[in-house]
């Protein structure tokens, strides 16, 4: 079976093995994740109690890993796919220990919606719908490892601070637009009456940049011509943030949905990518979702909705200097979209 040729276009480190756990594909996320295991090598000399695991059997769940990956501890699953084992380092695995969820999506229906992507992905003939090649330049700054940057922003108790809704727009204002421009894109961000219901709203600044910036990347990825508008909007007992644009696939798309599943069929390969992220969005308990609108040019609208009443959730002791909001905000928005420069 061919994975290249479309796996190499999945952000996630991915392994095939065979039934005994030898490598016979790694896709792109992975040389840059990690040097090594290489293709033709034993992936089980990575697990920490090779007596523990088990090949995931045919058409089951998820099996939960523990690896050592050149001298770092990961966490990863396997599940079979026609016969082989795939390995991936999903970042949603690293939110469900974050929040203590118990791996609910460790699950065989789980597994078996990843299956159903897998088909989706390497039997069509998908490209990754991006004018200026974002998403190739962005690869190696968003894959799913906890030595990522943006995820130790996550994690890092440095890193752990809190803004108003309304100071972090205006940092991104300064910092998204003028990248994005450079690059040849046309985004617009309407901050003009974001003080009047944003300004007492407070968010951790590390998750709400990372969820604004990826759903951003996602939009402008299957946008038709470049071009979105960001916006606030007050909805009374939360504050809905949301990036419209002009989709040209509404045929195979709902007029509205709870999550960007409905994206698959055109644009599986973008929807993986963006999965994690939308993934951190249930780990926060923040809704997300999209509308369409025939009426308008920009005909979609991809947003994620914050609890104005919900306490910040924080996950560090607090007991190490925090870094101020902008600096924050700068150093995400810089690590994922300074390629494009």
């Amino acid at each position: 079976m061919d994975f290249g040729r479309q796996l190499d276009k999945i952000n996630t480190p991915i392994y095939i093995c065979e039934n005994d756990w030898r490598i016979v594909y790694r896709n792109k996320a992975c040389k840059k994740y990690t040097s090594a295991p290489r293709v033709n090598s034993s992936f089980d000399r990575c697990f920490l109690d090779k007596k523990s695991v088990v090949y995931p059997e045919k058409q089951g769940g998820f099996n939960l890993l523990y690896c050592k990956v050149n001298e770092s501890f990961k966490t990863a699953i396997s599940f079979e796919y026609s016969g082989y084992a795939v390995v991936m380092f999903p970042l949603m695995l690293e939110y469900e220990f974050l929040f203590g969820d118990d791996f609910k999506f460790l699950n065989k229906d789980a597994a078996d919606c990843v299956r159903n992507l897998f088909d989706v992905i390497i039997e069509g003939d998908h490209r990754v719908r991006d004018k200026y090649g974002m998403v190739e330049k962005l690869r190696k700054y968003i894959f799913s490892s906890v030595e990522n940057y943006v995820t130790l922003s996550l994690f890092e108790n440095h890193s752990r601070n809190n803004c108003s809704l309304s100071d972090i727009y205006k940092f991104m204002y300064k910092r998204v637009i003028n990248i994005t421009h450079r690059a040849g894109y046309k985004i617009q961000m309407d901050i003009s009456n974001t003080h009047s219901f944003c300004d007492g709203v407070f968010v951790d600044t590390a998750y709400f940049t990372t969820v604004m910036s990826s759903l951003l990347l996602f939009c402008l990825s299957v946008s038709k011509n470049g071009k979105c508008i960001v916006s606030a909007e007050n909805m009374g007992l939360k504050v809905r943030n949301k990036i419209e644009f002009a989709y040209d696939e509404l045929d195979s798309i709902e007029l509205y949905g709870q999550s960007l599943e409905s994206f698959i069929e055109s644009n599986p390969i973008d929807y993986f990518n963006v999965l994690p992220y939308e993934e951190l969005c249930r780990s926060l308990r923040w809704e997300i979702g999209y509308l369409v609108n025939h009426e308008k040019e920009l005909n979609t609208t991809v947003y994620f909705d914050v609890n104005i009443d919900t306490a910040t959730i924080f996950n560090s002791p607090g007991v190490s200097k925090i870094a101020d909001a902008e600096s924050t905000v700068d150093n995400i928005i810089t690590h994922l979209f300074s390629p494009l420069l």
